[in-house]
């Protein structure tokens, strides 16, 4: 079926009732760090009124989206229509619970209702349940002895727990308020008993935290972490299971849990640890899925680059806009109706107009093009968005999958011919993937990430590290799905 329309509606809902909190940079120190909240949707651990406001999050996506519903399924044939109607009998729901959100969340409650193959989910996949199994019972085990660590930190003489209040700031570590920037939050310049300067912010809830020293300050953290300790330093003294990293292109970051408490700590040029993150967890929310995708990560597994071929040139990440206009040739352009035509069924052009976004054009093929905008100038030129002498990398590359591509590894090779195919040999390798409203998703080589949908084909730049982070996240969830598709 179109779009596999099933998922996609399911995904509407799933999106309102994720809530998750938007990832701080290292460019935005000063807005209060809650990225280390994951808010994974449990009804099972939600109490009346957290429902109720879920419902309510629901209950508007679904009336934002059910003339687009409506839309789809006017565009469908009869055999479509009956093969949707099929699957959702499957699920044990009909069109009609679709304009219902009760019955909506009724069903999202009990997941045992929901047939995994007919989502679209990682479920799809043969999981290894002696492995979740084995490594459940180590995060377990970890999360018990972190559970135990204090999670008190000292400015100076002054000790207590992790704050989760301005109130709490300045009366623990006696600190003085001298001046608010009021730029995002509750964020304030404070004075030390010994004179000394720290700026810090706080949620508006109290939950998160972040703690920017300007003079040098006499800090310590849980595991006798201070100012003076490298990232490397810093993870030496982590208890086994401690550390819950996700990798971020934004710099050296470390993140930790003790007590029911994280902390992300973020290093200068000097290698030192220049400020961080307090994020307080509720009990509704421990480090379980953290910790376990910690455990998945194979940090033995040997570093491998390589590189993809786009029309018969051969390109790699990184790769400056450039570079690639070198290599495809044609000229970058504004996004506008007319070059967007080719994108235009599988990305809303409103997400991408007023982004670092254009369109590379050439002859009669056109790319997508996102790239990275780091430039500080205040004023750039006119032109910035298509400038390939800006300097500026490329971060993605989409385009319509008749253009000849081919990318290989040791385990698969992907071209325009057996594209169509993609998924069942995947299925058929045992390569865990993603397959979501983005498309097939999986990262090929340490530089290279892969997806691909009917009608995009998107190459990606990532790291080393986030490739590990990411085929864990993946392995985990194929392991998980696959133990609740078992009804185990």
């Amino acid at each position: 079926m179109k779009g596999k329309v099933l998922l996609l509606a399911l995904l509407i809902f799933m999106v309102a009732c994720s809530n998750q909190p938007v990832k701080n940079t290292d460019n935005d120190k000063q807005t209060a760090n809650t990225s280390q909240i994951e808010n994974n949707f449990d009804p099972s651990q939600m109490d009346d009124q957290q429902l109720k406001e879920y419902q309510q999050e629901a209950e508007k996506a679904l009336a934002e989206n059910k003339k687009a519903l409506e839309d789809m399924m006017a565009n469908m044939t009869e055999e479509e229509r009956a093969a949707f109607e099929k699957e959702l009998e499957n699920t044990g729901m009909s069109l009609e619970d679709f304009e219902n959100p009760e019955k909506m969340m009724e069903n999202f409650q009990n997941q045992s209702n929901f047939d995994p193959k007919s989502m679209g989910l990682p479920s799809i996949q043969t999981g290894d349940l002696d492995r979740l199994a084995k490594n459940e019972k180590i995060a377990s085990q970890y999360e018990a002895k972190i559970s135990e660590i204090k999670d008190d930190i000292t400015i100076e003489d002054n000790s207590g727990p992790a704050p989760s209040s301005m109130d709490e700031l300045e009366n623990t570590f006696k600190l003085e308020k001298i001046a608010s920037t009021g730029i995002v939050g509750d964020v304030s310049d404070y004075k030390t008993p010994a004179g000394k300067v720290i700026n810090i912010g706080t949620s508006g809830d109290g939950i998160s935290t972040i703690i920017d020293p300007i003079d040098n300050v006499d800090i310590k953290l849980p595991y006798d972490i201070d100012m003076d300790d490298t990232i490397e330093s810093a993870r030496k003294k982590l208890i086994d299971g401690a550390e819950i990293t996700a990798p971020s292109e934004f710099g050296s970051h470390l993140e930790f849990a003790a007590g029911k408490t994280s902390f992300e700590l973020n290093f200068g040029d000097d290698g030192k640890l220049s400020h961080f993150s307090i994020g307080k967890i509720p009990d509704s929310n421990p480090f379980s899925q953290q910790i376990l995708t910690q455990i998945y990560i194979d940090k033995d597994q040997k570093r491998e680059e390589g590189s993809f071929e786009i029309d018969g040139n051969e390109l790699t990440f990184p790769m400056t806009l450039g570079e690639l206009k070198e290599k495809l040739g044609g000229e970058f352009e504004p996004i506008s109706e007319e070059n967007f035509t080719d994108f235009a069924d599988s990305i809303d052009i409103n997400n991408v107009r007023y982004l670092a976004y254009n369109v590379l054009k050439a002859g009669d093929k056109n790319y997508l093009v996102e790239f990275k905008h780091q430039d500080q100038n205040s004023n750039p030129p006119a032109d910035w968005i298509t400038n390939p002498d800006m300097g500026y990398m490329v971060n993605s590359i989409g385009f319509l999958p008749d253009i000849p591509f081919a990318v290989k590894n040791k385990d698969i090779e992907i071209n325009e011919k057996n594209y169509k195919d993609l998924e069942q040999t995947l299925l058929d390798k045992q390569i865990p993937f993603m397959d979501s409203i983005d498309g097939i998703s999986f990262p090929i080589y340490d530089n290279i990430k892969f997806a691909g949908k009917e009608k995009l084909v998107t190459f990606s730049q990532t790291i080393y590290e986030r490739r590990l982070y990411d085929e864990a996240e993946l392995k985990k969830s194929v392991d998980q799905a696959y133990k609740s598709g078992q009804g185990l």
